[in-house]
């Protein structure tokens, strides 16, 4: 939806004109009123200038960013995934960093194969066309071409499978960036969404509620007045031949704990700091084209070993995510 003031016709003059009314006064008028003929004229001094200038209009627009899929959508979908992460240990003992990358890329067919009563995806899948996962100069390792990876939401936990087995743990932290049912997910338009139509270059909060309960979902707490974040539309331009919003967003939330930590460590805290770029096309009934994500997160926790006394631990992991996704029946025309 598109919104637009009133434009000035070429080749025509404009002016403001006044209504006098003969009002007796005595003495001198109130304060009030001189500030409101004072507001009147500021205003009507600012149109005029504005018109007469020949100004182009300022264009706003109505953004939806909850895209529901329907049951049976299939788009071609590629990705890549880096996660670089450290830790590093306090305490007497002398202990060298621990440093660890994941590196992942995948490109596949995604789908929706079930969905709620809100047109909310509960099962999705990826039927594999290529897979790769690497820690760090390890050797690469492969999903086969052919499997497919449904992810299910059972029990308000969603579930990996891979053709009725298991998916390999080590690869679940990647999945869980692109393969998440929606009926799992707090609404992107209550995090980032804006009631208002806005402008190409207008920035608006972030909703701190909404996000909170997005980590509440996934299994840590912080409390709302710890997250501090804003959204921005960037532009509005064409991309592989698809008019799309141009989405920035970035936000920081501190002293985040998690709900359930393993049995070997305590009072674990986190901060976050993440940047997002979606490239949202102005057809609400297609899914983001691309989506690009960097995500810094820094914990301190106690690590406590068996046999041995308690560890203050450091904990830094930085991750970038891109994405691209293209209907199916396009993808074949390219």
């Amino acid at each position: 939806m598109i919104w637009k003031r009133g434009r000035r016709r070429a080749g025509h003059s404009t002016s403001v004109r006044y209504l006098a009314m003969k009002v007796p006064l005595r003495g001198h008028a109130h304060p009030s009123a001189t500030l409101c003929i004072t507001a009147i004229a500021v205003v009507a001094w600012a149109l005029a200038t504005s018109v007469a200038a020949g100004e182009e209009p300022t264009t706003k627009y109505v953004m939806s960013f909850d895209r529901p899929g329907a049951v049976g959508n299939r788009y071609k979908f590629t990705c890549s995934y880096k996660l670089k992460q450290k830790a590093t240990f306090g305490g007497p003992e002398k202990r060298e960093p621990w440093n660890r990358v994941l590196i992942a890329n995948c490109e596949g067919i995604r789908a929706t194969l079930a969905t709620d009563k809100n047109g909310k995806s509960t099962k999705i899948s990826l039927a594999i066309d290529q897979f790769t996962y690497q820690f760090d100069d390890g050797p690469k390792q492969t999903i086969p071409q052919g499997a497919t990876i449904t992810s299910e939401l059972k029990d308000g936990k969603t579930v990996f499978a891979m053709n009725g087995a298991d998916v390999p743990e080590d690869v679940h932290d990647f999945l869980r960036q692109f393969l998440l049912p929606g009926a799992n997910l707090v609404s992107a338009d209550e995090r980032f969404g804006t009631k208002l139509p806005r402008a190409v270059g207008e920035e608006w909060p972030m909703n701190a509620s909404a996000t909170a309960a997005g980590f509440a979902a996934a299994g840590s707490h912080v409390d709302e007045k710890n997250i501090v974040g804003t959204v921005k539309l960037g532009g509005v331009s064409e991309v592989e031949g698809v008019e799309c919003f141009k989405i920035e967003s970035e936000y920081r939330a501190t002293n985040v704990t998690e709900k359930a930590t393993k049995a070997d460590r305590s009072e674990l805290v986190s901060g976050f700091h993440e940047r997002a770029v979606v490239m949202l096309p102005r057809d609400e009934s297609r899914t983001r084209l691309r989506f690009s994500l960097v995500k810094e997160r820094t914990s301190q926790w106690t690590w406590k070993p068996k046999d041995g006394s308690a560890i203050p631990v450091t904990e830094t992991s930085l991750l970038e995510f891109d994405q691209h996704s293209v209907p199916v029946e396009e993808a074949k025309k390219r």
